[in-house]
């Protein structure tokens, strides 16, 4: 496992140093953020390195390794995500947000209907009222454009 950390660490500086590079091409008032989390990737991929590097000995039995069914169900998660990608413009974040919250509390094992509801309604409007009234970051609309 020592080695697959050294691999991503590394993987994961060159990234926060390209990102960090690149985020000079902006504009100076919105390259704050992604210099700033380009930084936080690189001190984190360093510590992963470093920790690499030292050797700390860790107990990996083989129950620490996801099973297949834990394996099949991080796909279906990702598969959703991406889905959800390439949807978001089309349908729109309110209601695509709506029914991937759900759907995914409900694949992972969440059963109460209220609460479930809640959690997705609540967290679709505080990431709406944050993002577009308070930021003013446009959010998708999709098929609400032409109702709104």
């Amino acid at each position: 496992m020592s080695k697959i950390n050294k691999i991503i660490s590394l993987i994961f500086i060159v990234i926060g140093a390209f990102t960090f590079l690149w985020s000079f091409r902006f504009p100076e008032a919105t390259s704050a953020w992604p210099k700033f989390f380009s930084i936080i990737l690189i001190l984190l991929a360093v510590g992963l390195l470093v920790d690499s590097l030292k050797g700390t000995k860790r107990d990996e039995s083989e129950e620490d390794l996801p099973s297949l069914s834990e394996f099949g169900m991080f796909a279906v998660i990702i598969g959703a995500l991406i889905v959800y990608m390439l949807l978001l413009n089309i349908i729109g974040f309110t209601i695509l947000s709506l029914l991937l919250l759900a759907g995914l509390l409900w694949y992972t094992g969440y059963r109460n209907v209220i609460k479930l509801g809640c959690i997705s309604v609540g967290s679709t409007v505080l990431i709406t009222v944050i993002f577009q009234f308070l930021l003013r970051v446009p959010i998708p609309q999709g098929v609400l454009s032409n109702l709104l």
